[in-house]
């Protein structure tokens, strides 16, 4: 008699809790949901502006706004970097440049031969309006007055690419190599930041890809800055899905994921340093 009591009870306490789960009067807890790092336990929303369902939690890295890796365009060997990490140089400034000597002594002999060469061009012109030369005469003393500007201006093209500059303002974030090594042409040679404005660079899940669009707000919690939440809006999203790049030590965390990026630009950034790893929470769509 009480296993006949028992078995039915038990059916109707099941048949209750598919119920509740299905109506959302009970949910499921954020951290077992896919692609939830561990800030959402670590860092739960404020209850002021506590989301109407789950938000999208992502890890991100800070980083300029703006931000360039340059490289020289030609090969040689570093001179000098004339910017250290951390100086602040404006679009155009000279941040490294290349040993230049030998390419300043081949510009010297190539600009006495151009400059001969155009004089050359201007007497056979005068002398085939005397009469004296002849066209031919004039043509050839013409195309050695070009060919040599052409080499005269390739050589200082290339003694101008010994010069790394600026190719905008902002703070040099760091530099790669020394004075007195080889390069090749391209090799990165310093990382240039506009610190002027911060952004976090978030990874989606593709499972929170349908709730996430430009515009919506989102907070940013660094892992160098326990505690301190960071307020900013998603600047723009990625057109295409990639692999993770970006991990938290959390165990249940899926690394074969594909992800979308996110860029969040930050409201106001005091203490946060490009390179800075961060939780990122995003207001899921309504």
């Amino acid at each position: 008699m009480l296993k006949k009591i028992i078995l039915p009870a038990l059916g109707l306490s099941c048949l209750l809790a598919a119920f509740a789960f299905s109506t959302g009067v009970l949910a499921p807890s954020p951290a077992l949901q896919p692609g939830r790092p561990d800030a959402a336990l670590a860092f739960p929303a404020a209850p002021e502006e506590a989301p109407r369902g789950w938000p999208v939690w992502a890890t991100g890295k800070v980083e300029a706004w703006r931000q360039a890796t340059v490289g020289a365009k030609a090969g040689g060997r570093i001179e000098a970097f004339h910017k250290k990490e951390g100086d602040f140089v404006r679009s155009g400034e000279i941040v490294a440049s290349l040993e230049r000597h030998e390419l300043e002594a081949e510009l010297r002999e190539a600009r006495a031969r151009r400059d001969q060469a155009l004089r050359e061009r201007e007497r056979s012109a005068a002398l085939k309006d005397q009469g004296v030369d002849s066209q031919q005469t004039f043509e050839q003393a013409r195309t050695e007055a070009e060919v040599a500007e052409a080499k005269a201006a390739a050589l200082e093209a290339r003694l101008e690419d010994a010069l790394v500059r600026a190719p905008f303002s902002g703070r040099v974030l760091k530099t790669f190599g020394e004075s007195g090594e080889s390069v090749e042409a391209g090799r990165p040679l310093f990382v240039l930041g506009d610190l002027s404005a911060l952004k976090v660079r978030a990874e989606v899940d593709e499972l929170d890809v349908g709730r996430v669009a430009a515009g919506f707000a989102a907070q940013v919690w660094p892992d160098a800055l326990a505690g301190r939440a960071f307020e900013g809006r998603v600047e723009r999203l990625s057109g295409m899905l990639g692999s993770k790049a970006q991990f938290s030590e959390h165990p249940q965390e899926r690394v074969d994921t594909k992800v979308l990026e996110a860029e969040i630009r930050l409201s106001a950034a005091p203490g946060l340093l490009p390179g800075m790893n961060a939780k990122v929470r995003i207001e899921p769509s309504r």
